[in-house]
């Protein structure tokens, strides 16, 4: 029986500018170097501004580039996915598992109102690990005072998902809200 829905939220509750850019990098080695810098800014290893000078060089594109990515009127708040866990919330735990390197979440994106629908948040930076790392997704069960059977886990990272299901949890592969929300009421249409 499902009691808990976990989000992502770049990619999911926002539109992701990062992933943007780095799925556009011209080359696997340039992505795969790129996406490791991001995973030790996201564990607290290196500053924003270390980050986006180490991703200025290693790409080679201007600071002024580099920078734009990460800039707080960025991401894009997904309005539609935020009504819609207002109506789940009335009857499951809502949590937010994200690799994020700073309190921007809290800080610029969500509301008061907004972040007092997830019963739980956590954040890399401040468990000190990432996704897929399983005892990221253990945590937020543990938090929820759920098992990960009872668990849907949303992301866009279909890697991250299968690191969830691995652990028994359910998983949707976010791409639309429309794709999403007919995903999750098939698996809650069997609860």
């Amino acid at each position: 029986m499902i009691r808990a829905i976990i989000f992502d939220c770049f990619g999911v509750l926002t539109q992701d500018n990062w992933k943007e850019f780095w799925t556009a990098l011209p080359s696997t080695r340039l992505r795969s170097s790129a996406r490791e810098l991001n995973k030790n800014h996201d564990n607290g290893v290196l500053t924003l501004d270390e980050f986006t000078k180490q991703l200025a060089q290693l790409t080679d594109k201007p600071m002024a580039e580099i920078s734009a990515i990460f800039r707080d009127t960025g991401p894009i708040k997904n309005r539609q996915l935020i009504d819609y866990i207002k109506e789940l919330k009335l009857n499951y735990k809502i949590g937010i598992i994200s690799n994020i390197g700073t309190s921007w979440i809290e800080d610029q994106l969500l509301s008061a109102d907004e972040q007092s629908l997830f019963d739980i948040s956590i954040y890399s930076y401040r468990v000190g690990m990432t996704k897929p790392n399983p005892q990221i997704y253990l945590l937020a069960a543990s938090q929820l005072k759920v098992e990960p059977n009872e668990c849907v886990f949303v992301d866009d990272v279909e890697e991250y998902c299968e690191a969830a299901e691995a652990l028994d949890m359910k998983s949707i592969t976010y791409d639309t809200f429309f794709n999403f929300k007919k995903s999750l009421t098939k698996i809650l249409s069997n609860n």
